[in-house]
This record gives structure tokens, C-alpha cells and sequence, in this order.
């Protein structure tokens, strides 16, 4: 079955499951499904990634509110999700260790520019100043991170380190390796993203 699975999708599966994507098993005998989630204002990348799963989804992108206690206000996501299938199996088994999502030991075998570039798309954004790059990596161990961190270096020749925000570890791409970066994953970015990869602009 993996053999049948293309190429791309699962370059994609792999940069969205190190960013915002869930990969669900509701019980341990089932098949998983891929839920996709994102802000409204991600609607057109959200029917981006929808059309590269289209086939295995039974419903479309739907919009819907959510209340955070915590600030007291609503919010409006948007989200589609596959169904149960075996195909996905690799993918939990690759991700996913108890319950929590991990970063696999091969993940430099298994990583590309799409990955990566659906990965920023996720979770990324440019520092304030414009300089350097911040890829989210907060649920991860450091451990892991200084894993991805290796891999930037030796296998895409990007020099990055780790920083901390509120004792968790997030990718800063070295200002130096900026415009690398941004010639890698520009190719696979939807055009709805690539503020993300733009300098800001001085006052």
C-alpha cells in the first residue's frame, strides 16, 4: 500500500505532521485520519492542502467557531479531515510514540524541500527585524529540535540554532542562511503564504 501512496503526498504529510497537522487513531485497532486545521484567514491555503486530499476526504473545508475561555473571545477556524484509512498507519506510526508526537530518528532521510516548505507554511514566520527565522517547534524535546537542527545543516547546508521561548525550544534560521532557506521551500509555497517569507518592510 505505501508503495501506491505518491510521492508528494507524502512530502506533504510529513511537513504538515512536524507542523499543525493531527494525525487521530480514536482507537487502537482502528485506522487513522489526518485532521487539517487553520485560522480563517488560512482559508485558501487550507483548499490548497484539500486538493492534494481531496480523494480520501468525504466531506470539504468548513468554517466554524470556537469560544477560549481563556481570553474570553471567539475565533473562526477552518478545517477538513480524511477518512479512517491504512494508508495513514505509516504516518502515525511514524509520528506519534504513546499518544504524543515525536520527531522520527530518520527524519533526515525523510525530509525535503516540499516538507519542509509545507512545514514553514505551518508554522513559521521571519523574526521582527526580518533577519531570521522562526520555525515552532514547542511541543518537541530539545533534544529533537538539535535533531532537525543537524538536519538543516547536513542536509540542506542551512545554519540554524535553537531558541527559547518560555523554556521551549523553537528554530531560529541564521540570517546568513536566510535567502537558502527562502530558494528552497519558495517553489512549493501557495501564493496566499509567501508574506511569510517576505523581509518587513523599515518604518
Amino acid at each position: 500500500m505505501t508503495n501506491l501512496f505518491p510521492q508528494e503526498l507524502r512530502e506533504v504529510i510529513i511537513g504538515c505532521t512536524l507542523g499543525d497537522l493531527c494525525i487521530v487513531k480514536s482507537k487502537p485497532t482502528w485506522n487513522p485520519y489526518l485532521v487539517f486545521e487553520q485560522s480563517a484567514a488560512h482559508w485558501d491555503y487550507l483548499y490548497f492542502l484539500y486538493t492534494f486530499f481531496e480523494k480520501y476526504c468525504n466531506t470539504a473545508p468548513k468554517l466554524f467557531s470556537i469560544h477560549l475561555k481563556s481570553t474570553g473571545r471567539d475565533y473562526t477556524k477552518c478545517k477538513f479531515k480524511t477518512r479512517s484509512l491504512p494508508i495513514f498507519e505509516e504516518f502515525h506510526t511514524m509520528f506519534y510514540l504513546n499518544g504524543n508526537k515525536v520527531i522520527p530518528s530518520n527524519i533526515g532521510e525523510i525530509i525535503t524541500p516540499r516538507s519542509l516548505a509545507f512545514w514553514t507554511m505551518d508554522d513559521g514566520c521571519l523574526t521582527s527585524n526580518g533577519y531570521g527565522f522562526y520555525l515552532c517547534t514547542h511541543s518537541f524535546t530539545k533534544d529533537e529540535v538539535l535533531l532537525l537542527c543537524s538536519v538543516f545543516q547536513d542536509k540542506f547546508g542551512i545554519s540554524s540554532s535553537i531558541h527559547l521561548e518560555r523554556g521551549k525550544p523553537k528554530i531560529y534560521i541564521k540570517a546568513g542562511s536566510l535567502n537558502s532557506f527562502r530558494s528552497l521551500v519558495r517553489p512549493y509555497f501557495h501564493e496566499s503564504m509567501l508574506y511569510k517569507l517576505e523581509k518587513v518592510a523599515k518604518k
